[in-house]
C-alpha cells in the first residue's frame, strides 16, 4: 500500500474516532485527500478540532523526544485552552523516548495526548464484528445509578479495564473513567456491562 493511500485511510479512522468521542469533525471532514498526500518528509501537520482538541500527524522517519517537545510547547502556547492531543505519528512502534516525552508534558501541562502509530489505523477496529460498542460515562448521575444498582460503593470496585486497551484507547479513556461495554447477540440479545479504567496491569 503506497503512503499517500495509507494517510487518506488513517485519516477517516480517525474521523470516527473522533465522532466516537463526540467530537466536531467538520474541520477534518474539510481536509482534503490532496491536502493529506501532500504531507511528506519530516513535519508535523496540525488540524484544530476545536479550541480544547486538535490532531497532529508526524511523518517524520524517526521522532526526536526534543523535536515533539518543541512542536507541542509551540502548540501551548498558541492555545492557552488546548486540552487534548491526538497525535499520529508514522514509525512502526512508539519509541521509550517519546514515550517518556509524552508523559512528562501530560504530567507537566495537564493535557491528554493520546498518540497512535499510523498503520494501527488503517482499520476501524471499533468496526469489528466482535468489538462490542466501549463509550465513557461521564454523567454523574448516570455513575451514581450505576453504583446504586451493583450495590457499590465506589466505582473502583468494578471490573477493570487498562487504559492501554485498545477500544479504551480509541475512545479517549482515562485512569478514573467508568466505561460502557454494549455487546449484541443473536442468542442473548443486548448485555452491558461497566468497566473502571486504570493504568498498569490487571492482576
Amino acid at each position: 500500500m503506497d503512503a499517500d493511500n495509507e494517510i487518506v485511510r488513517c485519516h477517516n479512522t480517525v474521523i470516527e474516532l473522533c465522532k466516537t468521542r463526540e467530537l466536531n469533525v467538520e474541520n477534518l471532514l474539510k481536509t482534503t485527500n490532496d491536502r493529506l498526500e501532500s504531507i511528506q518528509g519530516n513535519r508535523f501537520f496540525e488540524i484544530e478540532i476545536d479550541k480544547e482538541h486538535t490532531l497532529l500527524y508526524s511523518t517524520f522517519a524517526n521522532l526526536k523526544s526534543k523535536t515533539l517537545e518543541s512542536q507541542i510547547t509551540d502548540m501551548l502556547k498558541n492555545n492557552k485552552h488546548l486540552k487534548n492531543i491526538i497525535m499520529v505519528i508514522k514509525e512502526e512502534k512508539i519509541s521509550p523516548m517519546i514515550t517518556k516525552s509524552i508523559l512528562n508534558l501530560s504530567t507537566k501541562e495537564g493535557i491528554q495526548i493520546d498518540v497512535f502509530e499510523m498503520h494501527k489505523l488503517l482499520f476501524d477496529i471499533s468496526k469489528h464484528f466482535m468489538v462490542p460498542k466501549h463509550e465513557v460515562i461521564s454523567d454523574e448521575q448516570e455513575i451514581r445509578n450505576i453504583l446504586d444498582k451493583y450495590k457499590l460503593k465506589s466505582p473502583m470496585q468494578l471490573q477493570l479495564i487498562l487504559k492501554d486497551d485498545p477500544m479504551a484507547r480509541y475512545i479517549g479513556a482515562m485512569p478514573g473513567n467508568i466505561v460502557k461495554i454494549t455487546r449484541d447477540s443473536e442468542a442473548g440479545g443486548e448485555t452491558i456491562v461497566y468497566r473502571y479504567c486504570i493504568k498498569g496491569s490487571i492482576s
